[in-house]
């Protein structure tokens, strides 16, 4: 049984302040009110009054009473000493007498309400823990909801090595419910039926586990009916059967990644009871993953055959182009024998011919004919035999249905399911089949005048509509995540009413609509007033042609004389040098396991460590790093496949994330409440599954896009990848709602492409304020509720009204979709992009477009009405922007192009640069710190205003090429030459 999961230093500072209270919580919780300044009376000497306050602003900030009191930052206990009139020195003759400080404590407790935890609270906070360790089981986040549960019950908390051990008891009790509730449905038929997963077939060659584990390379027809062929068999299982869905997908997709980690051995070496279940969610998940891989690999398909035929179209219109230039010239001289009076008109014909033959002739009015009709669309004609060699597959394995029945195209989805499945020849042409979902630019193709339809045409024509359909939630399909009914991502009605009350404590959020819009309003009106009184006054703000114009601010300076004294003192060394010595300091390494659970190490293992972690980061393949390091390509490669992966990489960067945050120079950068998220594209430079097309960024090539999340304290504590085609606004969610770290984003600014307003209201109903930098901001629309204020200035605007009624109607499931996002119920880009795409949009997104367009116009105000802010996003957003140019430089290799296939890999590589550039970032602020305090020993004075103008980013001291040796001693034979390797 683990012992705990913080360290001695974590378990310290836990325990006492922490080493530096902003400002906002200075005044908050430690401004004494009139009755706090009747109780601190209650000390008699100085001493003993400031102790007593102390002790008395550290429970309301704390919820805990301070180990070590004289712990305290000299700015609290300053600010305390000026109110009660005191030197902050006497403190430290606080507490001499232990009774004493019991004393007050009790007597606090009464004052404030508190009490201490009993027996019986601590069993109901464990039965509480074990609950909320079975949607996200990792500590740190158990930590913290545990820490704000007791605030909010007003019990103090207890020391926190009593804290983590029932967090670790509620892990250990969710993993055996887990079990429990799965191993309901377990016999021994179905335990024998498991069992042969794990054992090779000999058709195949690997086991059946290994076959599903394995992505698709490409979009391929081939790809596509192994993946349909994979579906078909997990489709033999009886999953509906199992008693999965008492569990949260959380939990379910923790065993899933057991599954797909481990090797055979390690899966037969676990107990039966933890080995049947985990199969078991592994098929119940693949049923699911595979279903939606079918179906994306569909969508690229037609996506990639639709940018075929347009480049065949623009090639034959070249072709048509010349061919027409080249004919001109024959219809030139034919209407010259028209328009020549002495040719007799009976031997018009006969001259004509003289010039041009009949054959010529025909050929020209064919080649007119064809331009009048051939477009894009006659293009897709070309591939159809490429496409009917997976679709009728598709539809046979998949179940598809409509949002809102009857639907046409589902009808015509049926019909051609039901003649594929028949015996005999495929008919040319079909009768009484439905059209409405045909689109104009297709109707000429798929119904002929006769009124009978092209089967041909129809096929393709339902193959087009249906990949639209699709994206946009029209049809849906049973058994899919990405595509599934849109009711479906939401945490489900009963589970909700289980957890509103959870959800309140944690949101501040109003549970009744109507309070809530009614701060908002006046949040809104106020900002109104504000932005019209200030307006004639403010240089940088204008009204021209009904719209505010904004001028922009002056840019700071980015580079400062202290900055370059820093960097003159930074150490020389190389990129590995510095990993190791990061290591040395965090002993990140520890959180890489072995995905079977092998508690082995391999010898040097550090070492292979650091060589595959550079490998990925400088995207170097692992035969090239054979040539830079002494160890073995297969000796790389065996470490990448059981070591490399999100489940360790993500916790080795908290690490380093938690370090920077506790960094006293990184504070003067940002209080680790403010982060920013952007994109930088890769080219990709083989065939993979999710790369794209991109021509602004990849010319005729295509790439991928590495999201990352960036704090205001330089550290990046998430990062994605997607296809560069996908809209950024759609994941910024995504790692703020999924951060481990001891950050707690409170904001978070993107730049315009990370905007809608359907986002703005979810990081409201989440609790985060959304502050993104919008490009053109003055053309953005504006909103108000109450048309009835006037305005002295700006009502000139184009204000639009609110409807509150929709919000109102949809508050319930608004809500029901935050708790599901704060909950982790599912993950937001998937809900967000689904109801993005709805064509005619669902009454959902209607609601929260409104809902966000008031949040919007709120922060729009805010923005307007204050430099400072404006200054402080940009200063985010250029944050980013500076990592992105070390990011490049440190993954420049092989010309910066991705080599790898499988989306899984491409992840890998993504956080693999992530922990370098945390790296980097930690070694960079620690030795900055000592450079900052040499300058300070030697008479320089610094102030905290230039340290809040330095950067961490800067790489010019990093070797990251390695050392080359100009060692020729190698060996020769009799020709002068290196002996030739053979096999």
């Amino acid at each position: 049984m683990p012992t705990g999961f913080l360290r001695k230093q974590n378990r310290q500072d836990l325990n006492n302040f922490p080493e530096v209270v902003e400002e906002s919580d200075l005044i908050t919780y430690f401004l004494l009110t009139p009755a706090d300044l009747e109780q601190v009376d209650y000390g008699q000497t100085d001493a003993h009054r400031l102790g007593f306050a102390l002790l008395l602003c550290s429970l309301r900030y704390l919820g805990f009473f301070v180990a070590e009191i004289h712990s305290a930052p000299t700015p609290v206990v300053a600010y305390l000493g000026e109110q009660l009139d005191c030197n902050p020195a006497v403190l430290l003759e606080y507490g001499s007498r232990p009774q004493t400080r019991r004393e007050h404590q009790q007597y606090l407790l009464d004052y404030l309400g508190f009490r201490w935890m009993t027996d019986p609270d601590e069993q109901t906070l464990l039965t509480w823990l074990s609950d909320r360790a079975l949607e996200n089981d990792r500590p740190s986040t158990l930590l913290q909801q545990a820490s704000e549960r007791l605030y909010k019950q007003r019990i103090v908390r207890p020391g926190i090595t009593r804290l983590e051990r029932l967090v670790i008891q509620a892990r250990q009790q969710a993993h055996q419910m887990t079990y429990e509730r799965i191993a309901v449905d377990l016999d021994d038929e179905l335990r024998a039926k498991l069992d042969t997963l794990l054992q090779p077939a000999p058709v195949r060659g690997h086991t059946p586990l290994i076959w599903l584990r394995r992505a698709a390379r490409s979009d391929s027809a081939q790809h596509i009916l192994e993946t349909l062929s994979k579906l078909a068999f997990v489709q033999q299982w009886d999953i509906d059967e199992w008693q999965l869905s008492t569990l949260p997908p959380a939990r379910i997709q923790h065993l899933v990644q057991i599954a797909r980690r481990a090797s055979n051995q390690a899966l037969q070496r676990k107990s039966a009871q933890q080995r049947y279940p985990i199969l078991m969610a592994f098929l119940a998940d693949a049923r699911t993953y595979l279903t939606d891989e079918a179906l994306d690999l569909f969508d690229q398909r037609l996506a990639q055959t639709e940018r075929k035929a347009k480049r065949d179209l623009i090639t034959y219109q070249v072709q048509l182009s010349a061919t027409l230039q080249q004919n001109s010239w024959y219809w030139g001289r034919i209407a010259g024998v028209v328009l020549d009076d002495t040719v007799p008109d009976a031997a018009v014909r006969d001259h004509i011919f003289e010039l041009v033959s009949r054959e010529q002739l025909v050929g020209l009015l064919l080649t007119l004919d064809q331009q009048q009709s051939l477009g894009k669309i006659d293009f897709f004609n070309n591939r159809y035999s490429y496409l009917r060699r997976f679709f009728p597959a598709l539809l046979r394995a998949l179940t598809f249905h409509a949002y809102q029945p009857p639907d046409a195209l589902l009808e015509a989805i049926d019909i051609l399911r039901q003649i594929n499945e028949d015996e005999g020849p495929l008919p040319q042409l079909l009768t009484g089949v439905p059209t409405d979902f045909v689109p104009s630019d297709w109707r000429s193709r798929v119904i002929n005048r006769d009124g009978t339809v092209n089967r041909r045409w129809y096929d393709l024509c339902v193959m087009w509509s249906l990949q639209h359909a699709l994206r946009s939630g029209r049809i849906w399909v049973e058994h899919s995540r990405r595509y599934t009914h849109l009711d479906t991502y939401l945490m489900p009605q009963a589970i909700w009413e289980q957890q509103r009350d959870v959800f309140f404590e944690l949101v501040p959020i109003q549970a009744d609509s109507h309070v809530q819009l009614d701060l908002l309003q006046t949040q809104l009106e106020e900002a109104y007033r504000q932005l019209d009184a200030q307006l004639p006054e403010d240089q940088a703000l204008r009204i021209e042609a009904n719209r505010i114009v904004l001028t922009p601010f002056d840019a700071e300076a980015e580079e400062s004389p202290l900055s370059d004294q820093i960097q003159a003192l930074m150490p020389h060394l190389q990129l590995a040098e510095l990993l190791h010595e990061v290591d040395t300091w965090l002993d990140f390494s520890a959180h890489f396991e072995h995905a079977g659970g092998s508690s082995s190490r391999i010898e040097r293992f550090n070492h292979h460590l650091y060589a595959v972690l550079l490998a990925q980061a400088r995207n170097i393949d692992f035969q090239q790093m054979v040539d830079v390091v002494d160890l073995s390509y297969r000796q790389l490669l065996w470490y990448n496949n059981w070591y490399i992966r999100a489940e360790t990489l993500e916790p080795a960067t908290t690490e380093m994330v938690n370090y920077q945050y506790q960094q006293p120079l990184s504070h003067y950068w940002g209080d680790g409440r403010f982060s920013s998220s952007d994109g930088q594209r890769f080219p990709v430079a083989v065939r993979t599954q999710n790369a794209t097309p991109l021509p602004r960024y990849f010319g005729f090539g295509r790439g991928l896009t590495f999201l990352t999340w960036t704090s205001n304290q330089y550290s990046q504590y998430g990062t994605l990848v997607t296809p560069p085609t996908h809209g950024e606004a759609a994941y910024t969610l995504d790692k703020i709602l999924d951060n481990d770290t001891e950050l707690v984003i409170q904001e978070h600014t993107t730049d315009t492409a990370g905007y809608t307003d359907l986002i703005f209201a979810l990081f409201d109903l989440v609790g985060i304020q959304f502050a993104p930098r919008l490009a053109d901001i003055g053309d953005t629309r504006l909103y108000r509720i109450n048309r009835k204020l006037a305005y002295e200035q700006i009502d000139t605007l184009n204000i639009r009204t609110l409807n509150l009624d929709l919000i109102h109607q949809n508050w319930s499931d608004m809500l029901r979709l935050a708790a599901s996002l704060k909950f982790r119920w599912i993950t937001p880009s998937i809900i967000i992009r689904k109801l993005q795409a709805f064509r005619r949009q669902h009454v959902l997104t209607q609601a929260l477009q409104e809902y966000g367009r008031l949040v919007k116009t709120i922060f729009i105000l805010r923005y307007f009405l204050s430099e400072s802010y404006r200054r402080r996003i940009a200063s985010q957003l250029n944050k980013g922007e500076k990592l992105h140019a070390l990011r490049g430089y440190i993954h420049s290799a092989n010309r910066g192009q991705l080599r790898k296939r499988y989306p899984g890999d491409h992840l890998n590589q993504a956080n693999c640069l992530n922990l370098i550039i945390n790296a980097i970032i930690v070694w960079n602020t620690v030795y900055m710190q000592a450079a900052v305090q040499h300058l300070r020993e030697n008479g320089q004075e610094i102030s905290d205003e230039e340290l809040s103008h330095l950067s961490p980013v800067r790489y010019e001291h990093i070797n990251v090429h390695g050392k080359y040796s100009f060692d020729i001693s190698a060996p020769l034979n009799e020709l002068g030459l290196r002996f030739l390797l053979f096999d």
